[in-house]
């Protein structure tokens, strides 16, 4: 993924209003490259992008006057890593949501959502949904029949990196995963 070029003030250089800033728990380890790999297969035999395996804690319109690594880490300083529990595969007809992991409420993943909602400065309508999506794309019944047979997931997911991500508003097809753009990466005390 490329890097989002920031000034010295680790501000954002011309976002457009048609840009959100998302901000992304990654797995550690191991388990990064078993979801990675599951993405990537599934994309590869589906038509869809490849995209790194990440929970969205919040995304929201972005004040061009903040910088995001000195939001994340005035907000996330000593937040360990997170566990979330599987509840079980799911599928939808949203691009995004095509099929993915949908993971049990989390206490202390809606209380980081709250935390970067509030400290954004410009509120958006975003609804946390602890999921991780595994495909981008379109299924029929029988691909998602297939996938939920031969599909293992893990019982839970240790998220221990924090990436801020600048991303189209919508996320509607393959050209806009392309559009992505990293700005800050964090490792959570471990």
């Amino acid at each position: 993924m490329l890097r989002y070029p920031t000034d010295a003030q680790g501000r954002l250089k011309n976002p457009t209003p048609s840009q959100r800033i998302s901000y992304w728990l990654l797995p550690e380890g191991a388990q990064f490259g078993v979801l990675q790999s599951l993405i990537d297969n599934l994309a590869a035999y589906n038509g869809g992008p490849s995209f790194e395996p990440h929970v969205t804690v919040y995304c929201g319109p972005m004040d061009p006057q903040q910088s995001p690594a000195t939001l994340v880490q005035q907000n996330l300083e000593g937040l360990g890593p997170l566990v979330l529990r599987s509840k079980g595969l799911e599928f939808t007809t949203q691009f995004t949501k095509s099929c993915y992991i949908q993971f049990d409420p989390d206490e202390k993943l809606q209380l980081l959502c709250e935390r970067l909602r509030s400290a954004s400065g410009i509120s958006g309508d975003y609804s946390l949904d602890p999921h991780m999506s595994l495909l981008y794309g379109r299924l029929d019944h029988d691909a998602r029949a297939e996938i939920r047979t031969s599909v293992d997931i893990p019982a839970q997911v240790r998220l221990a990196t924090l990436w801020v991500v600048l991303t189209p508003a919508l996320v509607t097809r393959a050209e806009d995963v392309k559009n992505w753009r990293l700005v800050y990466v964090m490792e959570l005390d471990l």
